[in-house]
């Protein structure tokens, strides 16, 4: 009898977010059978203390609650879970992910900073355009922003030539920061700006942008929210949203119209909400530093990442096995 094939599924733990991912294989490609993602904010509090809160752990505690129950809907599966910048940064986030195991059965790793720029361009390389030999993805979380520049390769995944891990996100920025008001604002604008540029440099990448040689791709909240603004979606809709292209014109309007909206209005809009109302506008700061530094003109926006290469690589790691297993029977 032929064994049942595994459903594949991830989990990242984000500075700002929690997202689950659960796909199948169909016809050579994985399906999304289940994308779940909440807000948790579990870097709301580190800058200052080194440490996760209370309230933070408790909101990741009730989020993974409802992963596990849903996982338990897909067997079999084969499950990765992983954290980033906040577990990486608190003091208090082994014994937490230990709780959590103990508690929920999901065992999480930490990445570093380079499994997680490998693994979210893995997640995002099917938006790649082959006209560009280079890319760059940009990804703004809730401790920090990561940067990676990747150059195209005739086959296989894209090489990584380097990446950047700024410790600045969008709950970070609305700690520290006023985005709401101008000169704070330009203050982050001016900030990400300087530090891109000494970025480019080695690469020569105003060279490379001048050329029209590099692709940029916005894996974020703060790219995925801009589009669903410019579309004028009544609800956030990842299909029209992934692969969108949003040229500088269009995100530069809708940092404009997010700017005239008041805090209420901000949380009353379906593609912002509450969660995100004081964070959006840190998120645009970032991507106007950004644009600053590197005018290319245009972006494709990812609602992808970190989750979507890790099952990508699992799914890659079961073939091989499957295949080694068949090798070993001949």
């Amino acid at each position: 009898m032929q064994e049942k094939q595994p459903y594949f599924a991830a989990i990242d733990l984000g500075s700002n977010s929690c997202r689950l991912l659960v796909v199948t294989p169909e016809n050579g490609k994985l399906i999304t059978v289940e994308a779940f993602s909440r807000i948790v904010r579990l870097s709301e509090g580190l800058t200052a203390t080194d440490l996760m809160s209370d309230q933070a752990m408790s909101r990741v505690y009730d989020v993974l609650e409802q992963s596990a129950k849903r996982l338990r809907l897909y067997s079999p599966v084969i499950l990765e879970c992983v954290a980033t910048e906040a577990c990486r940064k608190a003091k208090n986030s082994l014994p937490f992910l230990k709780r959590i195991k103990e508690k929920l059965g999901l065992d999480f790793r930490v990445i570093t900073e380079e499994e997680e720029a490998r693994l979210t361009v893995r997640g995002i390389t099917s938006l790649l355009d082959p006209s560009f030999p280079y890319g760059i993805v940009f990804d703004v979380g809730g401790g920090s922003t990561e940067i990676v520049l990747l150059k195209q390769q005739d086959k296989g995944l894209p090489e990584i030539i380097d990446w950047l891990s700024m410790p600045v996100g969008v709950v970070s920025i609305a700690e520290i920061e006023q985005p709401d008001h101008a000169t704070s604002y330009l203050r982050v604008v001016s900030m990400i700006a300087d530090a891109l540029e000494k970025f480019s440099a080695p690469h020569n990448l105003l060279d490379l942008l001048k050329h029209n040689k590099v692709q940029l791709i916005g894996s974020s909240g703060t790219a995925t929210t801009a589009a669903a603004l410019h579309l004028g979606l009544h609800y956030y809709d990842k299909h029209r949203i992934d692969g969108q292209i949003l040229t500088f014109p269009d995100f530069e309007k809708v940092i404009k119209e997010i700017q005239m909206m008041s805090y209420e209005e901000r949380a009353q809009h379906p593609c912002i909400g509450p969660d995100r109302a004081d964070l959006v506008l840190g998120g645009m700061a970032i991507f106007e530093g950004l644009a600053k530094a590197w005018p290319i003109g245009k972006l494709t926006v990812a609602d992808r990442g970190v989750r979507d290469g890790l099952v990508d690589k699992l799914y890659e790691n079961y073939l091989e096995k499957s295949d080694l297993g068949l090798r070993g029977e001949s």
